[in-house]
Formats: structure tokens, sequence, C-alpha cells
């Protein structure tokens, strides 16, 4: 029997600043120091990549950097882009995919939901009962404690963002559910050991259909499969498509699950492309 890889080791979030993005964000709303920046990117030399990473010895110069920007300084700007590229740590592009998705742990402020995430944890808290199985967790849990709830397990693919799960005294796994995809088992897990199985990124894996089936073989009888997402939302490096909530309840009917479709439009925000959804097979 395989025996699964549990990840221990407890990490901060520290927040790596990406000059490129953030003096964007931070001039969206000043037009006219937009447009300077613009122009004077085109003109000099001085000025770093477009998705550069900074650690914090670098968070001064960067602040120094956007306070030149918008009073258009081209000689302060000029004298502090050199200083920036001494302590550049990290160029996005560069990264492979999976590198990709171990920075977010580090860098990303939230998750499913944005600003009302909250009010996500607690829906689908109230949702889930018994043993549950978070998998492709990412570093946000969406299961409070409860009382209905007997315990949590963790399960992603990526180290980082285990070692910075919201939980970290619960059980975390280290398993990439591509392999399910690929013929394997989790057999690490009895047949009907957990009563509730969340999956948070069902988009990401190439085939959805054997993972569902696996989930069935993993809960009781009666124990539910939930799945949160939005139409539009995922990370390009890893997205195999769109969230479609009917081709999902498709893939859950035909590995035996009964199967509801749940519009969440309390979920919309101003700044939400997308309409959340949940779909809950039935064992």
């Amino acid at each position: 029997m395989e025996r699964p890889i549990y990840v221990t080791e407890v990490a901060e979030r520290e927040p790596k600043y990406n000059a490129g993005l953030m003096v964007t964000l931070d001039l969206w709303h000043d037009k006219g120091a937009s447009e300077w920046w613009k122009q004077f990117s085109k003109k000099t030399s001085f000025t770093f990549k477009s998705r550069c990473f900074f650690g914090k010895e670098g968070e001064r110069l960067f602040h120094q950097l956007q306070e030149a920007i918008k009073k258009r300084d081209a000689e302060g700007v000029r004298n502090i882009l050199p200083k920036m590229n001494i302590y550049c740590q990290t160029n996005y592009e560069d990264l492979k995919s999976i590198q990709k998705w171990a920075h977010k742990a580090i860098q990303m402020p939230g998750d499913i939901g944005g600003p009302r995430k909250k009010e996500v944890r607690e829906f689908l808290t109230s949702q889930a009962s018994g043993r549950v199985l978070e998998t492709m967790c990412g570093f946000n849990s969406y299961f409070d404690d409860s009382l209905n709830i007997t315990e949590v397990v963790a399960l992603d693919f990526c180290k980082e963002m285990l070692e910075r799960y919201a939980y970290p005294k619960r059980i975390k796994i280290l398993y990439d559910l591509e392999q399910v995809v690929k013929g394997k088992q989790m057999n690490f897990f009895a047949d009907g050991s957990f009563q509730t199985v969340g999956c948070w990124g069902s988009n990401y894996l190439s085939r959805q259909k054997p993972v569902f089936t696996e989930f069935r073989r993993i809960l009781s009888e009666s124990g539910k499969l939930l799945i949160l997402e939005n139409i539009f939302e995922g990370y390009s490096d890893l997205i195999k498509r769109h969230f479609n909530p009917e081709k999902c309840a498709k893939s859950m009917r035909e590995s035996g699950f009964d199967v509801k479709i749940q519009p969440l439009p309390w979920l919309k925000s101003t700044w939400v492309l997308g309409d959340y959804y949940l779909v809950q097979g039935i064992k």
C-alpha cells in the first residue's frame, strides 16, 4: 500500500513586491501619473522587468519609486531603479508552472470568494459533516472547526501551500490528483472513510471523472462531494478548462453520484467577472 507523504512543516507567508503589477495598481486611479510612467518607461532603459519580485529589503525603495512616479520626478526614478535591481529576487515569467503556484502560497492575499471568503467558509462548513477531506486545498481552508465536523484532512500537490495552510495542526498530505487520472488510487484512504470531500480546483484536473470516482470510493454511504467554483476563475499556468457546473455535474453523475447544482449569486461582487456555483454530489 502506498504511504501518504505528510507535511508537518509550518512556514510564514512573506509577501514579495511585484514592482510592475503593484505600480500599475497603485496608479490605477491616477491617470496622469500612469500616463507619465508609461511614457517614461518607453524613453529610458532604467526600468525593471514587469513581473519582477522584491523581498523585504526592496520594500523601502519600492515605496520611494511609487512616490517619485506620482511626483513625475524623472531624476528620482532614474536614481531608484538601478538600486532596486540589486534586490530583485525572482522574475515571475522565468518560473515553471509548479513554481508559480508555489509562489502564490506566499504572495496571494486571499482565495475563493475574494472579500466574501468568510461567508464562503461559513457556508461550506454548514454543508459538511463527519470526517472531511479537503482536496486541492491551497493555503486557505474552507472548513472551519465545527461541532458537525469530527476531523479535516488537507490534501494538495504543492508543499508550499500545505506549509502555509490556515490550520497547521490538521493532517496535511502532499498528493497530486493527476496520479488518480493516470489510474492510481489513494489507497492510503480506506473505502468509506470520509463523510465529506471538498475540491476547490476541479478545473485543474485533466480529467474529472476518474477523480470523482475515487472520491466516491472513499466516501461513506450518503456522503457528500462539494465543489464550489467560479466559471471565469483559474490560474492560467495550471487551468485545463474554465469551470462549467453542468459539465461538472455530468462527470459526477457518470461517477455514480446524485447531483444538485446550486447557484450562489450572493457571492457576486463588483470586481468578480463570473458567477459562483456549488455542485454537490451525494453517494
